[in-house]
């Protein structure tokens, strides 16, 4: 390994002998890229050699070559060149093409060098670096494309452009997205040409008439302007061929020298006729041909040819032969009804056109042709089509026009409903489609008012998970907006339905997994309790689900928030609806588990705090829970918050508890930091002299 390096590195020496005469590099300098180089060559020449070792040493020289061209340029020093000034473009070639050698699987070194080569304008090395990679990857549908595209693009090479994808197809012949690539090229092409073709009519008539005007001048002056304008031509476009004439057998030699599986026309046709089939995407439709004969029984990929069409002018006979294909070889497909359903209002989406009156035509026309079909096809998939249809019409269009929206909504709702009624089971998508469709039309109330359609009748719909959480989500939205929105579950007389709903929604936050998010599913939680509650759910299944949800999440540090607030939603819900001794005896066990925060034991005491009692005994024992929840308050939070044992000392005080009150603020002065314990002094020193004021 040592002498290949050291040879190496000898060959570098006359490179560097030569930067340095020139005074680019100074001898420091190029010792210091001597010793860097020689510490690259050992990285990438070792046994386990890493990518990142040729990256870094790609990078490296890359920025030496800037560095060096930015030099010449401040000297501003115009010699010849020398051989000696392209090795560092060499020496990166080489370490590019040893990169790829090493690592034939990865196309990232292969796509490195081909940007370098951009970079530099060397669009030669470019075509070699595609050749040899294909030879490595010819399954690489991506790199078979690129090759094309560069050819056609940079290299300005039709023929060879076309020779790749050939060579792809076959290659890969069921590749479709190959297919479709070809399928575009062939059709750029013809609409340059026709371009071209027209650019040169009219330089052609411009030309005639002037000189008609120029009848009765000299001729030596026609002469000359004839010479100027051709030159102008020249200048203005070096590609472009001079006449029209010269296009056209541009143009036949193409067809002329095209594979013969893309184009077979007949020899006896005249030339304007040939002409006139090329200009008339004669080409593509042979390929769109091949194509649905390599790939006969997907509808998709031939309705993806219809886009590509559409990019093009004058393309109404290719995209007319697309769908009749589709219609012909797919005649009872539900995709083929979609298809050509929505057909024209496709156009006008891909036009962006914005006139009303072509917009309302190719919405009847669909809608026409949608009832025909499930007059005779009353399937599920047409009616998922006609619904999405709607739904596409109000997310790509612009629509302006009140009158027209609330046609295409009236429409909407004719269409769910008749799909509701004339189909035996609804399933979740479709139902979710639905739902989806008043959300982006904004109207949340109708998308909660089918749902809980969906749930009274469950031998209809399909109720899912997914369903069950777009639910508990609207209704907790709609509540903030609406809270007076009269809910089916607000109906005393809905109790079998209360007990659907709950179940479904329960079965629903359990099977979510808490690892996606559990502060969104503790939230979801959250909404769930404040619906039993309202809804007057049997208290004895509302304390059932409570623990069962809190011993899953106990130890959840992410979420404590949200379960302290779900926490304190139940005792206030316990206090307010249970006996003293009953709530109290479920609050207990919450307030001995662990992880219980500052707010929910404030919160207790406040509770307890209202309860009003029959007798002095109770009176007593309330007194004293209150100081057991105080007690639990200081342990926990009393070291960092002062406000704590305020609190505690003005309970005693109100209870004539002078003594006790004493010594909890010694207590307090002792346990806490001095800087909270001066704070703490301060205050009470403050309300000494407003009461004794």
């Amino acid at each position: 390994m040592a002498e290949i390096i050291q040879k190496k590195l000898e060959e570098m020496v006359p490179e560097l002998e030569y930067l340095e005469k020139r005074g680019i590099f100074n001898k420091e300098e190029i010792l210091k890229i001597f010793n860097k180089r020689k510490e690259f060559e050992y990285q990438i020449t070792r046994k386990n050699q890493k990518k990142i070792d040729f990256l870094y040493y790609i990078q490296y020289e890359m920025n030496l070559e800037i560095l060096k061209e930015k030099r010449l340029k401040e000297r501003s020093q115009i010699k010849k060149k020398s051989q000696y000034d392209f090795e560092s473009r060499k020496k990166i070639y080489n370490l590019f093409q040893r990169a790829i050698k090493r690592f034939p699987n990865d196309l990232r070194f292969v796509l490195q060098f081909i940007q370098y080569c951009k970079k530099i304008n060397n669009n030669k090395k470019i075509s070699q670096i595609y050749a040899n990679s294909l030879q490595f990857h010819p399954e690489n549908e991506d790199l078979w494309i690129l090759s094309a595209s560069f050819e056609f693009e940079n290299n300005l090479n039709m023929n060879t452009s076309r020779k790749i994808l050939q060579r792809a197809l076959k290659t890969i012949p069921n590749s479709k997205k190959l297919w479709h690539e070809y399928f575009r090229m062939e059709c750029i092409y013809v609409d340059q040409m026709s371009k071209r073709l027209n650019e040169n009519e009219n330089e052609n008539e411009n030309e005639n008439e002037n000189e008609n005007e120029n009848e009765n001048e000299n001729e030596n002056m026609k002469i000359k302007l004839k010479i100027e304008n051709e030159n102008q031509n020249q200048n203005q476009n070096q590609n472009q061929n001079q006449n029209q004439n010269q296009i056209k057998n541009e143009i036949e030699n193409a067809l002329q020298k095209d594979d013969e599986n893309i184009l077979n026309l007949d020899n006896q046709i005249k030339h304007s006729q040939q002409l006139k089939n090329f200009l008339n995407f004669a080409i593509p439709k042979i390929i769109f041909k091949n194509a649905i004969e390599k790939i006969s029984n997907d509808i998709q990929f031939r309705a993806d040819f219809i886009p590509i069409s559409r990019t093009f002018s004058n393309s109404d006979s290719l995209i007319d032969e697309i769908y009749q294909s589709i219609q012909n070889d797919f005649p009872n497909l539900p995709k083929q009804f979609m298809l050509i359903s929505e057909r024209y209002f496709d156009e006008i989406i891909l036009k962006k056109l914005q006139n009303e009156n072509e917009f309302k035509k190719s919405f009847e026309f669909a809608k026409e042709n949608y009832q025909k079909i499930l007059e005779k096809n009353n399937s599920l998939e047409i009616w998922k089509y006609y619904i999405l249809f709607h739904k596409k019409i109000l997310s790509v269009t612009k629509i302006t026009n009140n009158e027209l929206i609330n046609s295409i909504l009236n429409n909407f709702q004719n269409v769910y409903y008749k799909a509701f009624q004339s189909l035996n089971k609804i399933d979740s998508n479709l139902l979710l489609e639905v739902i989806d469709f008043f959300l982006s039309s904004r109207n949340i109330k109708k998308a909660v008012e089918i749902i809980e359609e969906a749930i009274s009748n469950q031998n209809k719909f399909e109720i899912t998970i997914q369903v069950s959480k777009k639910y508990i989500q609207l209704i907790s939205k709609l509540y903030l907006i609406d809270p007076n929105y009269p809910f089916l579950f607000k109906s005393k007389e809905n109790q079998n339905y209360k007990e659907k709903l709950i179940d479904i929604l329960y079965q629903t936050i359990k099977n979510i997994s808490i690892k996606e998010n559990e502060e969104s599913e503790a939230i979801l939680w959250k909404i769930f309790f404040k619906l039993m509650i309202s809804i007057e759910f049997p208290k004895e299944k509302i304390i059932k689900i409570f623990w069962e949800y809190f011993n899953s999440f106990l130890y959840s540090i992410k979420i404590i928030n949200e379960i302290e607030e779900i926490k304190i939603i139940i005792i206030r819900w316990l206090y307010f609806n249970f006996k003293i001794k009953e709530a109290r005896k479920e609050v207990k066990k919450i307030i001995n588990l662990p992880g219980n925060g500052i707010n929910f034991l404030k919160e207790c005491i406040s509770l307890e705090k209202i309860q009003k009692q029959k007798d002095e005994k109770q009176e007593k024992e309330k007194e004293e829970y209150i100081r057991k929840i105080y007690q639990k308050l200081i342990e926990k939070f009393g070291k960092n918050n002062w406000k704590i044992w305020q609190d505690f000392i003005e309970f005693e005080k109100k209870q004539n508890q002078f003594k006790s009150s004493s010594t909890i603020y010694w207590r307090a002065i002792k346990e806490l930091p001095s800087d909270l314990a001066k704070e703490f002094i301060e205050s009470e020193q403050n309300k000494m002299n407003i009461n004794f004021v």
